[in-house]
């Protein structure tokens, strides 16, 4: 169900307040400037997690799009975010843990499929026990299977989902071409298979594969600066202090240019350039600043949980949006989202990987 929001431009100045209250409060000192560290990919996970449910709510639960302009315009480059900061993580993590392929996917896996199955079961049961709405056999099981070959906002179970079906891919195939050695290789050899791949699937199939397609360089991209950045602490700090607030303005005037001139609706290579350029831009923004923002950290930490959560309880379950002023409906939902975030995130980590 979409939402007719009331007066939205002035609900959004008013929303964008109240965000920048909350980021100003939780601004804290850097320890180390100039490095890809957990902090910063944590942040950067914070940031694509936002960016997407601003761009879900503003083009598509809102009937007014002004609603949420500009944080509404991210979607693709938070999307392209997420997946360079998996190729990042994996690549980096492998790199240092040396696992087995059993090892890799047993607890990659695991942190996918039982928050996913989790989620699946609450809202399957709550469709069918609140809104009388039944689904296939087929699927459900497809659906827990992690594989969701449509993306229909109100007619699928979760909308969103489309995502999971690419970032499984990656990780089915990353452990099967990786080489520490030759790691800008293997991101090559992944991105070529993404690639040969999309132009096989059978046409009853392709509905996702345009997005797919858009997406697909994001995450061997992200494998390809684990490689830059390995064995190095930090990439150095700026220390003119003139010179490092102009380069954190002209980054983030540029990035803003690019979201909002992004190339969508022109040719698939163009936005995916465009995207992509964005993302390096953000990456950048984020390792060069002094300052850690610690409520990007904790969506960052909390953002899987939350991109599994957030459209059904949105757009079959509102709460908020029917009853408050749509910048305050939209501060509860950030908050609502966070507190069921850190349950699911806490009951996850309590299954143990060995009965997985």
């Amino acid at each position: 169900m979409q939402i007719s929001i009331v007066d939205p431009v002035l609900q959004t100045y008013l929303f964008i307040g109240l965000l920048l209250v909350a980021v100003l409060a939780t601004i804290r000192g850097r320890r180390v400037v100039g490095s890809i560290g957990v902090d910063v990919t944590q942040e950067l996970k914070g940031f694509a997690i936002l960016a997407i449910v601003f761009s879900h709510i503003g083009y598509f639960l809102a009937l007014d799009h002004r609603f949420l302009f500009p944080l509404s315009v991210f979607a693709g480059v938070g999307v392209d975010l997420f997946l360079f900061v998996s190729g990042f993580g994996i690549a980096s993590s492998a790199c240092a843990r040396g696992e087995s392929v059993v090892q890799f996917y047993r607890r990659r896996l695991k942190n996918i499929y039982v928050p996913l199955w989790i989620v699946l079961a609450a809202f399957f049961i709550a469709d069918y026990a609140l809104l009388h709405k039944t689904y296939a056999w087929d699927y459900v099981a497809r659906s827990l299977a992690g594989w969701f070959p449509s993306a229909n906002l109100f007619s699928d179970v979760n909308s969103p989902l489309w995502y999971l079906s690419l970032i499984l891919f990656y990780y089915l195939v990353f452990p099967l071409f990786f080489s520490k050695r030759w790691l800008p290789l293997s991101a090559l050899c992944i991105y070529v298979l993404t690639y040969v791949l999309a132009w096989w699937v059978p046409e009853g199939l392709r509905e996702n594969m345009p997005v797919y397609e858009l997406h697909m360089m994001a995450f061997p991209l992200g494998m390809l600066a684990a490689w830059l950045a390995q064995g190095r602490k930090s990439f150095g700090e700026i220390k003119n202090v003139y010179l490092y607030y102009a380069l954190i303005a002209a980054l983030a005037a540029a990035i803003a240019y690019l979201a909002i001139y992004s190339g969508v609706g022109k040719d698939l290579w163009i936005e995916q350039s465009v995207n992509i350029l964005t993302v390096l831009l953000i990456v950048a923004l984020f390792v060069v600043k002094r300052f850690e923002l610690r409520l990007l950290s904790l969506f960052g930490l909390l953002s899987f949980e939350v991109y599994l959560l957030h459209w059904p309880l949105m757009a079959r379950y509102d709460v908020f949006f029917g009853f408050l002023p749509a910048s305050v409906a939209l501060a509860a939902y950030l908050a609502l989202f966070v507190a069921l975030g850190w349950v699911l995130h806490y009951v996850s980590n309590r299954v143990d990987s060995t009965r997985f």
